[in-house]
Order: C-alpha cells, then sequence, then structure tokens
C-alpha cells in the first residue's frame, strides 16, 4: 500500500462521529482535498505556537512512513489555520536530504543538531501535494473564527478517549493494519506506530488507551 493509499485509509479511519460536538462545526463543514505544499500561504497575522524542532522530526517520521493522516487546515485563501508543524515537516520531506537541514534551520531559527540531522536525512522523500481541509471563510477577514476554528482542531486531535482508540484500532485491523509482535515484515504496517500517529500521544500511552 503507498504512503497516499495509506494516509487515506487512516484519515478514514479516524473521523469518528462529531456532529453533535457544536465545537467542531466550523472543522467539519470545511471540504477536503488536495494541494501542492507551495500553495499554502502563511497564517495571517503570524504563528500562535513556536517551532518545537522534536514535534517536526517526530511528525516527518510519522509522514514518511504513513503520509499526513489529519489534514493541514486552511482558508478558503490557501492560508493556514491549523496543522504549521505538518506542513513543515511534509516541506522537509518533499525535498532531497541534501537540503533538508538549510530549510531545518530556517523553519527552527537554530542550527540543526546531529541528531536531528541523521533523522531527517534517513528520512524517504515523499510528494509535495498534501490533504487539507478548507474552510469556507477568510480568516483576514474573520480572525476570531480563525482562531476559534484553530482551536477546535487542535481540542479535535487531542480529544480520543480510550473506547474512541479501541474503535480506531478496529478500523484500522480492517484496512490490513495488524497489532504485530516484533518488527513488522516488509510493507507491513504496525498497529501502535499508526494509532500513534493518529492520535499524537506517545506508545505507552496509546497502550494504556487500548488495555481500557
Amino acid at each position: 500500500m503507498s504512503n497516499l493509499s495509506l494516509a487515506r485509509s487512516l484519515r478514514g479511519a479516524s473521523h469518528l462521529n462529531l456532529a453533535d460536538d457544536g465545537r467542531f462545526d466550523a472543522i467539519a463543514r470545511g471540504a477536503e482535498s488536495e494541494l501542492p505544499l507551495e500553495s499554502i500561504q502563511p497564517r495571517f497575522g503570524g504563528d500562535t505556537r513556536k517551532i518545537n524542532p522534536a514535534n517536526v522530526a517526530s511528525l516527518a517520521e510519522s509522514i514518511s512512513a504513513f503520509g499526513i493522516i489529519e489534514p493541514i487546515v486552511i482558508d478558503n485563501c490557501h492560508r493556514l489555520i491549523a496543522g504549521n508543524h505538518r506542513r513543515m515537516a511534509a516541506k522537509l520531506l518533499s525535498l532531497p536530504a541534501s537540503e533538508r537541514q538549510a530549510l531545518w534551520e530556517e523553519f527552527t531559527g537554530r542550527p540543526i543538531d546531529k541528531m536531528y540531522a541523521k533523522k531527517i536525512a534517513n528520512l524517504t522523500q515523499t510528494e509535495s501535494n498534501v490533504p487539507v481541509r478548507i474552510l469556507s471563510f477568510d480568516s483576514q477577514a474573520n480572525p476570531e473564527l480563525a482562531l476559534g476554528s484553530e482551536i477546535a482542531e487542535n481540542e479535535k486531535r487531542r480529544a480520543y478517549s480510550s473506547d474512541e482508540v479501541i474503535e480506531l484500532a478496529s478500523r484500522l485491523d480492517k484496512v490490513g493494519i495488524r497489532a504485530s509482535v516484533g518488527r513488522p515484515q516488509n510493507g507491513q504496517v504496525a498497529m501502535i506506530p499508526a494509532l500513534t500517529a493518529i492520535v499524537q500521544k506517545s506508545e505507552s500511552t496509546v497502550r494504556r488507551m487500548l488495555a481500557g
């Protein structure tokens, strides 16, 4: 299964029924599509969070293996709403390994250390098209709605309960992602890393949630 196909399967598995939760109305109204990374514009008013190098490196590993699972959220002018770390990780992976260090240092504003340099250099290059969710408003004209949508998106990614993680595991199993002991064989994707990529929790936390 290709990274793009796998990411689509994981996104489908991670879409739980949030229709009754008003916090997610603005997110739910968005139309999903795919766009080139270079067409995504910076967030109006600047970024609300500092870039965390560890998060970028972790996301780059996840995207290299599974693709982008949660779409990057943008407004109808293609300005970023939520997902800057995902965008940066995807942009790193879209470059040849020899060009990644310079971009990393541009993103983070600091020299790259040896651990991160080795980690990002060894990751497989990916395509520059990424999944997006396009919200039907202009963030420059509606900054309060943009902020509310950003907060809702972050809450949505953090709000998985144990029951929801167990449901995700069941859905992942149905699309061929198995819980296995030891290193997966070539072409296989392990269940726990896939779940950690979706819910953005550590492996130990995911294992506890699966245990109920």
